[in-house]
């Protein structure tokens, strides 16, 4: 049946009349093609071939419209054996492709024939595809150096070509398939290629020039010409930039044994890369290089009528013409060729741009300046700014900008905005030249005054080169600090006034930067920033783009607000209720800096709210959905844990208790380490109602049981045996019945051995593998807390226990003898477990700006480290309760089966 319906696909082809039912039937016969060819369809490019050679008219349009969409969709394959069945298929069709296309295209030039030019068309498609994808090397075959230089031919006769002929604007579509396909060509086989590429790189630099002849005599080309141009700019760039080119290159699979063919024969070998690379050299000599950058800077550079029209229509949309990509535009596609060019041979280029600038800015800008000379200064100085990095030798910017630039914004010639907005472009461009305190003082109040500007295009590059200025490195937040209040003022205003979104989104990354960077110093305009918050949350609502925007914005406002967060919490909390609900659409767009603006309220808060304790409620669905946010959901859970210690779990434990338990034994360690860490935090903040709360729920017996199973890693068990040990610390006798409750249910521990003592020994195996001090000195805390027993298998390993006391005891001696620089001890309890638990940084904020929850962590440091608590005295406490309850004698009996060293020492820390 498949068979059949395969052979009806290509047998009606004369029978379909309708244009968009053979292109469907097409796509549909390359989808075929893709899976069934060659195996379950081995005649399919015969039968196509037979169709296109027998028919005529439509017909046989129809047929090469398939040919085209098969070749098309095989041709995509790069996997398995298509590519080489390809290339076995390609030599027979090209022959009689290459057969037709010279015929049709000779009838096309020579009738004028519209329907001749139509197959040529067609037929140059599939060549194009054939000449990319089915040839192993292109210099090895005959009848593609007989293409190309047909093509070369085509190339060169293009001013013979009337485009405003029906027949003619088609052969212009082949002229430009045409340039197409050699710039494919060279990118697929860039050193195969190469024998054909002095030729096409001599038609392409007569290109560029006879473009730039006509820019400058018209002022404007044609589309079809202009599409030539920039094909031949991507083909020079392309060969500059080929690393195949290089001697230096080694081809892959390079041997010193020839290449086989097919037959057997050996291929000859591919050209040297040393020789392409001396032909290069010869074709961009250093004159070439300077007679092309000067037809770039001259001609392709400076606006032309249409960019000033479209300028004087939107200004606004103009401003973000730098965005679009450069292939699209002739003047982006000549400025990424000049900047290869700068890349490639610096000291040429450089020396050229200077001199051509230095001869331009010789005369003074002002209204008596013909257009021509303002549009040529203003491409000039887009070249300085493109090559900023490669002119920094050349030029001294801050010393040009004082001098020169400062001067330009201030004349009376009409087309002024042009250099007022090209300058604020070199600010940005230039930002690392702003070392000197008084230059950079003086691009302050430039930026300042250009954000004021009656030009929307002005105004919107003036936004950008400011946010390079307080980007960067050299950026401090004193000297900026006169400039504030009238920078956030124009930019709120431009805001305002902007009709684009990406206008207001450069805006708000401006401000949000400028908050971060300012820290403290943002305060005298908080007042004025939060006037103007609420405006930019409605318009956000509107635009999904601007949601994400918005809340860094404001994320950034709280940390700056510090405590005083309080003032706007209604607000805030409306924001975080709607940008963290799982459950709307918008989510997609605002959950992620909705988590962030949430820790960050969270963080600055002096003191819990019932309007914040009210948002927990919207966490929890947030991590069961995924685990893609786990991080912000953590941190967040601890800093309501710090916020409300005893009311979180009072109103929300059950909550709280299934979200932990839906992570518990599903993630990576990571996940895992930060999942412990914040039930470490809530036995510290809240101990009964933390306990109490694990063993009422099922969380409980899940962290039993991966404790004891010895089924994770050894970094997780380590800090699971440390947060039962918490937990056997604060009351031992109900850690007991715990984990005796746990053993009733089903625990995976060893088999014949006590819940308690498996405990033990747990302690006892990973205790080397917790990081912290602090963590073994806990852990030893919960082992000797249990020897207060009569349980003979845990007075078994007393001497085990004394064992690692003793060692936890040495470390603690040595480190307050010699503290090692950058200690945990000089951390605080935040930046231990951060160090503890690496990516798990609950520090990313600086302390000023997380003030509020920084005293509530140094408030639960003493209990969370036990610093307070000394080892040495509860090992002694221990051991007389030991031989209080189980007599002298067994206490003897135990202490004569350890290690008399271990009780030596231990002896000599409780002196």
């Amino acid at each position: 049946e498949k068979a059949s319906l395969r052979l009806g696909l290509i047998s009606r082809l004369e029978q379909l009349t309708n244009q968009q039912v053979a292109k469907q039937l097409a796509l549909t016969v390359a989808k075929v093609a893709r899976t069934d060819w060659p195996e379950q369809w081995p005649t399919l490019f015969p039968d196509l071939l037979n169709t296109v050679r027998s028919s005529e008219g439509l017909a046989r349009s129809h047929a090469l419209a398939f040919l085209y969409a098969v070749v098309k969709e095989v041709s995509a394959k790069v996997v398995g054996p298509t590519r080489r069945h390809m290339q076995e298929a390609t030599p027979e069709m090209f022959s009689f492709l290459l057969s037709l296309w010279t015929q049709s295209s000779a009838a096309a030039l020579q009738t004028q024939s519209h329907e001749a030019a139509h197959v040529s068309l067609l037929v140059l498609k599939v060549m194009r595809k054939l000449v990319t994808f089915g040839f192993s090397r292109v210099d090895l075959s005959p009848d593609v150096a007989t293409f190309l230089q047909a093509v070369l031919v085509r190339l060169e006769g293009r001013s013979a070509v009337d485009p405003s002929t029906p027949c003619g604007a088609l052969e212009f579509k082949s002229l430009v398939k045409m340039s197409v396909m050699v710039n494919e060509v060279q990118h697929q086989q860039p050193l195969p290629f190469s024998v054909f590429l002095p030729a096409f790189l001599a038609n392409a630099l007569q290109t560029i020039q006879n473009a730039s002849k006509t820019l400058t005599e018209v002022g404007e080309l044609s589309e079809a010409e202009e599409r030539l141009t920039i094909r031949s700019l991507l083909l020079v760039n392309a060969s500059l930039l080929s690393t195949h080119y290089r001697k230096t290159h080694k081809p892959r699979g390079a041997s010193n044994s020839p290449e086989a063919t097919a037959g057997g024969s050996p291929k000859p070998p591919a050209p040297a890369p040393e020789r392409v690379e001396e032909q290069l050299l010869e074709i961009f000599s250093t004159a070439a290089v300077t007679h092309l950058t000067q037809i770039l800077l001259s001609a392709f550079f400076p606006m032309q009528a249409a960019d000033l029209a479209e300028w004087e229509s939107d200004a606004e949309a103009f401003a973000h013409q730098e965005l679009e990509e450069e292939r699209l535009r002739l003047r982006q596609t000549s400025e990424t060729l000049f900047t290869t060019l700068m890349q490639q041979r610096t000291e040429v280029v450089s020396q050229v741009t200077l001199q051509m600038l230095e001869h331009a800015v010789s005369q003074p800008l002002d209204a008596s300046q013909p257009v021509r000379a303002v549009l040529y200064r203003e491409a000039l100085y887009n070249a300085v700014g493109l090559c900023s990095y490669e002119l920094q030798e050349h030029l001294p910017f801050g010393e040009w900008f004082r001098t020169r630039l400062v001067h330009e914004l201030h004349g009376n010639h009409h087309l002024q905005r042009l250099i007022r907005r090209r300058v604020a472009m070199l600010i940005g461009s230039w930002s690392d030249a702003f070392s000197d305190a008084a230059v950079r003082e003086e691009a302050y109040k430039v930026l300042l005054e250009l954000l004021r500007d009656s030009d929307m295009a002005v105004r919107v590059n003036a936004c950008e080169g400011l946010l390079r200025l307080i980007d960067d490195v050299a950026f401090y937040p004193e000297p900026f600090a006169p400039h504030l209040v009238p920078a956030v003022s124009a930019l709120f205003d431009l805001f305002g006034e902007a009709v684009e979104v990406d206008t207001k989104l450069r805006v708000l990354n401006a401000l949000s930067i400028l908050m971060a960077n300012m820290s403290v110093h943002i305060r005298p305009v908080v007042s004025g920033i939060l006037q103007m918050v609420p405006r930019l949350w409605e318009e956000a609502r509107e635009e999904h783009l601007m949601k994400g925007a918005v809340l860094v914005t404001i994320t950034r406002l709280v940390q700056a607000l510090g405590p005083e967060v309080a003032s706007i919490e209604s607000f805030l909390c409306d924001v975080i209720r709607y940008s963290a609900d799982v459950t709307q659409e918008h989510e997609l767009y605002t959950l992620e800096d909705g988590l962030d603006l949430w820790l960050a309220v969270l963080r600055s808060a002096p003191a819990g709210t019932p309007a914040l304790l009210a948002l927990f409620p919207l966490l929890p669905p947030v991590l069961m959905r995924d685990y893609d946010r786990l991080q912000s959901c953590l941190h967040i859970t601890e800093s309501y844990l710090l916020l409300y210690p005893s009311d979180l779990l009072a109103h929300h434990g059950q909550a709280l208790a299934s979200m932990l338990d839906g992570v518990a034994g599903n993630v990576k360690d990571a996940g895992a380490l930060m999942t412990l860490q914040v039930l470490d935090t809530m036995l510290v903040v809240c101990p009964h109602g933390a306990s109490t709360l694990l063993s009422s729920t099922p969380l409980g017996h899940k962290i039993f049981n991966m404790a004891l199973s010895a089924e994770e890693s050894h970094l997780v068990s380590a800090a699971l045996l440390a947060l039962l040990s918490r937990l056997c610390f604060l009351d031992p006798p109900a850690f007991l019945t715990s984990l005796q409750h746990a053993a009733a249910l089903g625990l995976k521990a060893p088999p014949g051995i006590p819940p308690p003592a498996a405990f033990v020994d747990a302690c006892l195996d990973n205790i080397d593998h917790l990081m912290l001090p602090r963590k073994r000195r806990l852990v030893c805390v919960a082992l000797l807390s249990l020897i207060a027993t009569r349980d003979a298998t845990l007075l078994q390993r007393v001497p085990l226990i004394l064992n690692v006391v003793v060692e936890v005891l040495h470390s603690e001696r040595k480190e307050a003898i010699l503290p090692s620089s950058g200690s945990e001890q000089d951390l605080e309890y935040s930046e231990v477990l951060s160090r503890a638990l690496g990516e798990y940084d609950c520090t990313s904020l600086q302390p000023q700006e997380q003030e509020a929850e920084s005293v509530r962590r140094r408030d639960v440091e003493p209990q969370a480290t036990l610093e307070t608590t000394s080892l040495a005295a509860i090992a002694h406490a221990k051991l007389g309760e030991c031989a209080a309850l189980n007599g002298e004698g067994l206490y003897a009996q135990i202490l004569e089966s350890a290690d008399p060293d271990v009780v030596a020492q231990l002896r000599r820390f409780f002196a």
